[in-house]
């Protein structure tokens, strides 16, 4: 695993693009970050999944639940956002949004 020179998602070791940004990474040497630099990225990128899917979940502010989404999009968390979709007891707005961001991601 590397990390993209761009944005900081979290890629695979051959990848040539960011899937994310589509930020070149071919003059990229994989070995010039630390095991534990890429460890630190992957547990902070889990720890803000967990964060945002708990918003978008919760009965809260429909802005922030819209928000809350869009990060998870971003953070490519499709797992959650489908988890979110996909639970009947989710407003409609919020499904479909999540719905709208599985197709993009």
């Amino acid at each position: 695993m590397k990390i993209c020179q761009n944005c900081g998602q979290v890629i695979a070791n051959d990848a040539s693009f960011c899937p994310r940004c589509g930020h070149n990474q071919s003059s990229y040497a994989a070995s010039s970050i630390p095991r534990k630099l890429e460890s630190e990225a992957v547990v902070e990128r889990e720890q803000k999944i967990k964060e945002y899917y708990k918003i978008a979940r919760d009965r809260i502010n429909l802005e922030l639940r819209y928000q809350a989404l869009n990060e998870l999009a971003r953070l490519g968390a499709r797992d959650e956002l489908m988890k979110i979709a996909s639970n009947p007891m989710m407003r409609g707005k919020i499904r479909e949004r999540a719905l709208e961001l599985l197709k993009t991601t």
